[in-house]
């Protein structure tokens, strides 16, 4: 019998469905606003934390033309409620402050401070926002879907740790969760919670997946946020975004925990916004059952490949 210390949290998930950039010149703003009320009705639904999907605000900008759409980096030195800066990260951080509630906002395509060679330096990037406006974790995206690559910079610094009101918490990014190596380096750093915004279709798996499976993403994903979970003790919260099937959208956000599996999320494609409860208190059991974390530790001090600054 466990007699561990309850951790609750409830998270708000939203399957977001941007409107893309094609559709409407206004199609950023829309977006936007309506974020803004998914992140007013989870709080007035109880949520402790808010999730939304990749791209969320500006949809997909595989195209040129939408470049310019990228925010401008975040500046950390940002004072939230004091120094006001008009981006679309800040509004969240106004919005975190006003319903005392902490947002994962998706991801934004930023654009560096400088450019090369005349062109702009883009990033698809993840920030956490606690309630008192303060981003307290950012990460930009390093294992790129294969059409990313052509026009946006991966990023060179990997995946870091940082503390939250709920647990050590690290950010990742779609194409990001296929990588085992990319959770390991989150465990070795005392990972609790990764959050996982994403934007993943039924075509990801291309004419030669897909003629072996039509359903060949959906099996994708539900082992693998599954498994990562029981693989790393640590909740995970993946967050897809939403919409007809007929355009590819295939949902499945939902939050995982070793032991249990997934313990809530989504039933459909389409946008929608669910809260899913969880006692994070878990994941003291399952690292006294599956000792992963020990382990991991004391392999890579015997190869002399533990990283600087990880406690064994």
């Amino acid at each position: 019998m466990s007699t561990r210390k309850p951790r609750p949290i409830r998270f708000a998930l939203v399957q977001f469905n941007p409107i893309p950039p094609d559709h409407s010149p206004n199609a950023p703003l829309e977006n936007l606003k309506r974020a803004h009320a998914f992140v007013e009705q989870a709080a007035e639904k109880g949520a402790n934390i808010v999730v939304f999907p990749e791209y969320f605000i500006s949809g997909v900008v595989n195209d040129e033309k939408h470049w310019g759409l990228a925010q401008r980096e975040h500046d950390p030195s940002h004072v939230p409620g004091v120094t006001k800066v008009s981006t679309w990260l800040h509004s969240f951080s106004e919005l975190a402050i006003k319903h005392q509630i902490d947002i994962v906002a998706g991801t934004i395509m930023e654009k560096e401070a400088k450019q090369v060679d005349g062109k702009d330096i883009l990033r698809n990037v993840a920030h956490y926002i606690a309630k008192t406006g303060e981003v307290t974790g950012s990460y930009k995206k390093a294992n790129l879907w294969h059409p990313e690559k052509g026009y946006i910079k991966r990023g060179d610094e990997g995946p870091q740790v940082f503390d939250t009101e709920y647990g050590r918490t690290g950010l990742l990014i779609c194409w990001d969760v296929a990588w085992p190596e990319a959770f390991r380096s989150l465990v070795l750093q005392g990972v609790e919670i990764v959050i996982c915004p994403t934007f993943w279709t039924s075509t990801d798996g291309g004419v030669l997946g897909l003629s072996h499976n039509p359903s060949c993403e959906e099996l994708f994903l539900d082992n693998l946020i599954v498994s990562r979970a029981f693989e790393n003790e640590c909740a995970v919260v993946f967050v897809n975004a939403g919409g007809p099937a007929k355009e590819g959208f295939i949902g499945r956000s939902g939050v995982t925990l070793p032991f249990l599996g997934k313990v809530g999320g989504t039933t459909t494609n389409e946008e929608e916004m669910v809260m899913v409860d969880i006692d994070l208190g878990i994941l003291e059991d399952a690292k006294a059952v599956y000792g992963i974390r020990k382990d991991l530790i004391t392999n890579h001090q015997r190869s002399g490949t533990l990283p600087a600054g990880i406690e064994p």
